[in-house]
């Protein structure tokens, strides 16, 4: 996936006019201010012309911009690949992340369920430990309602046999 041509244009290329623009400027601003190259300043020493004919020559500074382009461009490539490169690294390493975020989510919503099943699980325990208690509780009351039940019809049965004693006791007879 290739960057977008302003990401193109600011990172690679614009250096590379930009260092175009200023040799091109500094040739231009050498040349027209440089001292002219007559009999009389290379007599003077001020000047050589063979050596200023080298550098005043256009096909050298053509041959000079070819080569810097040719630099520019292997350079540009270079960055462009190094920023490919930068940027698939990049994606992978916010795959991983996304893959990481995504375990501990999905890690988090298993504990959080797990509290849930082991809360439920508490709540069950003590509603059944309640209900045991409260089947207790009935259990006593209900025996200790016979149990009462059952000394009233005791104390009923001692009654009527102490009534019965007592009327066997007389035998008959009537009470004084």
């Amino acid at each position: 996936m290739l960057p977008d041509g302003k990401t193109i244009l600011t990172a690679l290329w614009a250096p590379a006019l930009a260092g175009t623009l200023a040799t091109a400027a500094t040739w231009l601003v050498w040349y027209y201010t440089a001292l002219p190259c007559t009999l009389e300043n290379a007599v003077e020493l001020k000047c050589h012309p063979s050596v200023m004919a080298r550098y005043i020559s256009t096909s050298i500074l053509h041959h000079c911009v070819i080569h810097a382009s040719i630099a520019i461009t292997i350079i540009g490539g270079s960055d462009l690949m190094l920023f490919l490169r930068e940027r698939h690294r990049n994606n992978q390493m916010m795959d991983i992340m996304k893959t990481f975020l995504d375990e501990a989510i999905e890690q988090r919503r298993q504990e959080v369920e797990q509290r849930r099943e082991e809360a439920e699980q508490r709540r069950q325990e003590t509603e059944l430990r309640q209900q045991e208690a409260e089947a207790r509780r009935e259990a006593d009351a209900m025996a200790a309602e016979e149990r009462r039940q059952a000394a009233v019809e005791r104390q009923a049965f001692l009654e009527a046999l102490n009534r019965l004693t007592e009327a066997i006791g007389q035998n008959g007879r009537e009470r004084q």
